[in-house]
């Protein structure tokens, strides 16, 4: 097994994009998204804002890291655990789209902030790609279970389409009581298993 050593320099480089990371989800939580400037985030972690550039290209990228380490991420774990735990494309669309839920019912503001700006931003290069990681990773549990396809769909279309119903059903219930996110996400398991699955 070979044991990879990460150099002082590249630790120390990973220990600033952290601390840019980590305080833009502290200035977001305190000031909200738009209210939150480079300058800020400067001052709040204590570096020049040529040091910030040299690490982000703009404000978007950095927002849109921190949405893919935070939301990104926590979707394929979510995704890797219902293949690995569940049998069956219904429990496994039962168990991400109850973490979905509990998620969203619990989310603080800032999460709730990078939902929606993630959302709004999926039509820009990096979110794009973001948009097209989340299809992956619903067309891999789709193709693993194919058998159980409706005839005539194919795992690319339904990954698409879980993948579209996911976001807008997000983005419309980021401020709605809990009873009606879970009357919401309970809504759209049972329209994904019945349109979808035989």
């Amino acid at each position: 097994m070979t044991v990879q050593v990460i150099s002082r320099r590249e630790r120390k480089k990973r220990a600033v994009r952290e601390k840019i990371q980590d305080e833009l989800v502290r200035l977001i939580s305190l000031k909200g998204l738009e209210n939150t400037t480079v300058d800020d985030l400067c001052e709040a972690a204590d570096i020049a804002k040529k040091t910030f550039y040299n690490y982000y290209g703009t404000r978007q990228e950095l927002i849109l890291e921190v949405c893919q380490i935070r939301l990104f991420n926590r979707l394929q774990e979510n995704i890797a655990v219902a293949i690995k735990h569940h049998n069956g494309l219904a429990a496994q669309l039962g168990f991400i789209i109850g973490e979905m839920e509990l998620f969203i019912i619990h989310a603080e503001a800032f999460e709730k902030e990078l939902i929606n700006y993630m959302l709004a931003n999926l039509s820009t290069l990096t979110g794009s790609e973001q948009s097209h990681s989340m299809q992956a990773g619903y067309e891999h549990m789709y193709r693993a279970g194919e058998a159980e396809l409706k005839p005539g769909l194919t795992p690319e279309f339904c990954a698409e389409m879980t993948v579209a119903m996911i976001n807008a059903l997000s983005l419309g219930l980021l401020d709605s009581s809990k009873e009606e996110v879970r009357q919401r996400t309970g809504l759209l398991l049972t329209y994904i298993q019945e349109s979808m699955l035989q």
